[in-house]
């Protein structure tokens, strides 16, 4: 048995993070499967002679060749009875499949870098700045309650006061660091 060297917390949003990329990359395997397949079936269907909705026995070759269940292509032969489409799976929907492929392939990207970050601190001019990893947070701590400005600016980047942590907090990624570096250089003017 391995036991987790974070805390508790850490190793809930790990697993966490793991189902997440999991359940990411079986999309990712449909949709690419649903990719090839659509082709398959469009490439069969010119190979065919574009044969109309009602000849079953050129769909049932169509279907072998491009090793699709039959069924599955129920839909695209009514749409294409109805002429609402013409080909089985018009360019759109190839197109939008391809670019939801490569919006979770991003997104996973993004998820499986994410662990890699480590808890950092600084300090500027009083205000400790700390990229909590374990809570997956960025944090500031002033030395005493900011001025009603300082607060607002916090409120409308995103900042939200933590009793808890006793900081003010907002997730950690890119939008979070950058927010808290532009509050820090918008308290450095106002000093």
């Amino acid at each position: 048995m391995r036991l987790y060297a974070g805390t508790s917390q850490q190793f809930i949003q790990d697993t966490i993070q793991n189902q997440i990329a999991e359940k990411l990359k079986a999309k990712i395997e449909a949709a690419e499967k649903s990719q090839v397949a659509m082709k398959a079936v469009d490439s069969c269907w010119e190979r065919r002679g574009k044969p109309a909705p009602g000849d079953i026995e050129k769909w049932k070759m169509i279907s072998f060749e491009a090793q699709v269940i039959l069924v599955d292509l129920g839909d695209c032969r009514k749409l294409l009875a109805r002429g609402i489409i013409d080909r089985p799976f018009p360019g759109y929907a190839l197109t939008n499949n391809s670019a939801s492929i490569r919006r979770m392939k991003g997104r996973l990207a993004q998820i499986e870098a994410q662990p890699q970050r480590e808890t950092s601190e600084r300090e500027e001019r009083g205000i400790k700045v700390i990229e909590n990893a374990e809570e997956n947070r960025i944090q500031l701590i002033f030395p005493g309650k900011p001025p009603g400005e300082t607060r607002s600016l916090l409120k409308s980047s995103g900042f939200r006061w933590s009793p808890y942590n006793g900081a003010w907090q907002r997730h950690l990624n890119n939008a979070g660091i950058a927010a808290a570096d532009y509050l820090l250089a918008k308290i450095r003017e106002n000093k």
